[in-house]
């Protein structure tokens, strides 16, 4: 009976996982039709518990402002439309707390979500005016477009806070909303068969100088991208010597990147680059490269002893053997104990903290709580410790290296090290 009930469930189960549809028309207030613009559905359980930032069905208006948003899970939505930082609602409000919810069924679409918003030339984020920045990625010879493409801007400061992402269309379009200021154009995710070959805004040669963003748009940024033909290009493949079956319990893989191109001194990443998985042979490869000068490292592990290998591609394939220079692996483990130092096991660890190990001749490593190093003497820190938390100790088999130089020798097992923390309780 238990195994026909255990079938039961599973026949069941993929029925019970088809989404529903939701579909209407965004205008804006003037009466236009909008296209390009995104549209997006917001889950209401997410709304209490996260502040509504986690979108269902994105999707985005076509040149008479229809949408359609397909694939969203059964539940009641909110409907959003526009920026993030600046969303308009449905039935047309700005605040999600007079907004109106629909419910999305399985198998089914919700239709005549019709709504109005604010034209978008310029819109407030974070107190601040941004602009809408429309834009347009052409390829060479006017063919089709690598998939994925996506176009960034970043202020001169390069915060986080000044960055903007959009994704390039099907038809290559694309928008960004820019606060005033200058940004740097980069375009990502290009194939290593492809290249940037201008981005201009008029007649601004955007590769070699910011775009300044003063007030209004009066123009279109144009990416042109060059792809080269599949007969015209090459495989890199190779070999890693001396890898670990684990790198802090993760499988590495390698990265192909052009170096980064610098303009009058500040960096323009192109981010032509492409990740390939070192198989358990401890190979690996590279299709469709593109002729150039490239740069080989691992993807995520910096520290693992490889600093960037450079590739030369011109008219043949490549094969590139690695040696992963040895390091012992430090692996940090973290137990909270009360004034007397009894284990806490029931209060949480604190998430994030950083623990750094300097070396006069090597320099710094950090901050998680695992690192690869050489062999050497090191002082230990910990930092990043909240309240209402504090250091204890710090040691690695009996030795308190907080006070005494932590050594480290060549090892092919993972070298322990014990971070105790005091909890004081509010």
């Amino acid at each position: 009976m238990t195994s026909l009930l255990i079938l039961a469930i599973l026949i069941q189960e993929p029925a019970l996982l088809r989404g529903g549809s939701v579909s209407g028309q965004i205008r804006l207030t003037s009466g236009q039709s909008p296209d390009l613009v995104r549209v997006a559905a917001i889950p209401l359980s997410e709304v209490a518990s996260s502040e509504g930032n986690v979108l269902v069905g994105i999707g985005q208006t076509d040149s008479s402002g229809r949408f359609r948003l397909d694939g969203i899970p059964p539940g009641r939505y909110y409907i959003m439309a526009g920026f993030i930082e600046a969303p308009t609602y449905y039935p047309g409000v700005k605040r999600i707390a007079d907004a109106r919810t629909i419910t999305v069924a399985s198998d089914s679409v919700v239709a005549g979500i019709d709504f109005a918003i604010e034209p978008t030339e310029e819109v407030l984020i974070d107190g601040r005016l941004a602009i809408e920045i429309r834009g347009e990625v052409i390829t060479e010879t006017g063919g089709g477009l690598p998939p994925s493409l996506s176009v960034s801007a970043r202020t001169a400061d390069n915060s986080r806070d000044g960055m903007a992402v959009a994704y390039v269309g099907p038809d290559g379009k694309f928008r960004l909303g820019l606060k005033r200021g200058e940004h740097r154009i980069t375009v990502t995710r290009l194939p290593l068969n492809s290249a940037v070959q201008s981005i201009s805004y008029a007649t601004q040669d955007l590769m070699q100088s910011p775009l300044r963003v003063t007030g209004v748009a009066t123009d279109t940024i144009t990416i042109k991208i060059r792809i080269t033909p599949p007969e015209n290009t090459f495989k890199v493949s190779g070999r890693v010597k001396n890898l670990p079956a684990r790198i802090f319990g993760r499988r590495p893989g390698v990265r192909l990147m052009l170096p980064v191109i610098r303009t009058n001194g500040a960096p323009i990443i192109l981010a032509q680059r492409a990740d390939a998985p070192i198989n358990d042979d401890d190979t690996f490869e590279f299709l469709n490269v593109s002729p150039g000068k490239y740069q080989l490292t691992f993807t995520g592990f910096d520290e693992a002893g490889l600093s960037s290998q450079e590739v030369l591609v011109s008219d043949q394939d490549v094969h590139v053997d690695l040696e992963l220079r040895q390091r012992t692996e430090i692996i940090a483990r973290v137990a909270v104990v009360d004034e007397r130092g009894d284990a806490l096991p029931n209060i949480p660890q604190p998430s994030r903290i950083s623990l750094y190990f300097t070396s006069p001749s090597l320099g710094m490593f950090g901050s998680g709580l695992g690192q690869r190093l050489d062999p050497g003497e090191y002082t230990v820190s910990v930092r990043d410790i909240p309240s209402p938390f504090s250091l204890r100790s710090v040691s690695s088999a009996s030795t308190d290296i907080l006070k005494a130089p932590f050594k480290v020798d060549l090892s092919p097992t993972p070298v322990q090290i014990e971070i105790v923390l005091e909890y004081r309780r509010p």
